[in-house]
């Protein structure tokens, strides 16, 4: 008898966690999972606790310098990283056992089969509940990595409202009480978690208490997220030894986006490399770095692309502004170089106005985490804007400048070298109209990708 094969998209991958040994049983159920489904990808995120291990089944092995304690929040940041990989549908699972693959592969099958966006899988024990995710909903997995402390028994529940408010459909597979079944899962609106509300504005930018005012502790540790490409080497350095001389100690994560270079280990910073790119402007690398700092404990994250560099009292007067406003999220201002040297005399007359703040000038805090997982929220699309999305979503938020030009920006944009009155190299781009017009008047196309990108609107 011809053996029976289920066709599986190759955009559909399920992301597990390599923390423990991996047994025979182990493999054979993978042998077999993949027997079942042509072109499912099997994607190992691997912690700092199981670096050495091989896991030979998966197509793809994500390293990330995190700890057990961090297992949820790196099954997110792996399926993250899938759906910006251009994946369709993704689901997670925590260990390799026989019986959470069997369950794994029904559930996926299941998106693709049904008109539905996501499932749930309930275990009964909160700490082993998984999502299933299509792409229409990809918010659900950034969210699912958010929630993973201490608002755990609650995110289903949660993210069922989120997903209803968002026009999604949910299905709950609980196979310990229903078998095979997958039921429709629904929340019942977001009062019912009105005494979360503290959190889930720190974790997800959900006002629900609209009517105080965010405000946030004092900033202690500070870690600067660095994405890297091409850079040269001449500019990768630089912007690391900028970093190196703070007047204030800050620690540097450094993330690959696609090309790792070997000159990173000379500053001692955390190198995580991502293994390809994903051409969003650094938006997925800037995602990784963030929620790695957030996990570790630092209670403010500055960010810094590698072309560009820091004057060394910049996080210093950062902090020293958030003492002293305990803002949620501080600016600085910059200075302006063409790729021949030359500065530009006065400030951006958009940063004059407050009306944009570059990503090289942000630092945020853990009052408002949610920044951290928007970056790997967006789509591909949207990088050439990410910085106005950001600043768009900090709306709400309270926000400090140091009105210091301390971060020194090195322009790739036109209207910056006609300002100047300098010549447009052929290499330097500006901000695509239609996209900017589509962010502005927030039309239904960019709608309907904020909704399933993010869970809500951006900027409304």
């Amino acid at each position: 008898m011809e053996r029976e094969t289920t066709l599986v998209p190759r955009s559909s991958a399920i992301v597990f966690v390599a923390q423990d040994p991996v047994t025979d049983a182990d493999q054979d159920a993978v042998a077999r999972l993949l027997d079942r489904h042509a072109g499912l990808q099997l994607v190992a995120v691997r912690l700092q606790s199981a670096a050495a291990q091989e896991c030979p089944f998966a197509s793809r092995v994500i390293d990330l310098p995190l700890e057990r304690a961090h297992a949820d929040l790196a099954l997110a940041i792996g399926m993250q990283i899938c759906l910006n990989e251009g994946g369709d549908c993704v689901g997670a699972i925590r260990a390799l056992a026989a019986p959470d693959l069997e369950v794994a592969s029904e559930c996926l099958q299941a998106l693709h089969e049904r008109p539905v966006d996501a499932i749930f899988l309930a275990t009964g024990d909160p700490a082993k509940d998984a999502v299933f995710v299509a792409g229409r909903a990809a918010f659900a997995v950034s969210f699912w990595g958010a929630l993973a402390d201490g608002l755990a028994p609650q995110r289903q529940d949660i993210l069922a409202a989120l997903l209803g408010l968002a026009g999604c459909r949910v299905l709950r597979h609980a196979p310990h009480q229903t078998g095979t079944r997958f039921e429709p899962f629904a929340g019942d609106g977001m009062a019912k978690f009105a005494t979360h509300a503290e959190q889930l504005g720190c974790k997800l930018g959900l006002m629900l208490d609209k009517a105080r005012k965010p405000s946030a502790a004092r900033v202690r540790r500070v870690a600067v997220v660095t994405p890297y490409y091409r850079e040269p080497d001449s500019e990768l350095q630089r912007c690391m030894a900028s970093v190196q001389g703070q007047t204030m100690a800050c620690d540097h994560i450094v993330v690959s986006d696609g090309f790792p270079n070997q000159l990173v280990e000379r500053f001692g910073a955390t190198h995580v490399r991502l293994g390809q790119p994903h051409r969003d402007n650094g938006n997925t690398p800037r995602y990784v770095g963030g929620l790695i700092a957030f996990a570790r404990g630092y209670d403010g994250v500055a960010y810094l692309d590698a072309d560009n560099w820091y004057h060394p009292r910049h996080v210093e007067l950062l902090v020293r502004k958030q003492h002293e406003t305990r803002a949620t999220a501080v600016c600085s201002a910059r200075n302006i170089y063409l790729a021949n040297g030359v500065m530009l005399p006065d400030v951006d007359n958009e940063d004059r106005m407050r009306r944009h703040v570059d990503t090289s000038c942000l630092m945020i805090t853990r009052s408002c985490e949610f920044i951290a997982h928007l970056w790997g929220q967006m789509p591909q699309s949207w990088g050439p804007i990410c910085d106005r999305v950001v600043f768009s979503a900090l709306n709400g938020q309270s926000l400090a400048w140091t009105e210091n030009r301390t971060l020194n920006f090195k322009s790739n944009y036109a209207h910056h070298y006609l300002e100047a009155n300098q010549p447009v190299p052929e290499t330097v781009h500006g901000i695509p109209a239609a996209l900017l017009k589509s962010f502005v008047l927030k039309d239904r196309a960019f709608q309907e990708l904020s909704r399933s990108r993010t869970g809500r609107v951006m900027g409304m």
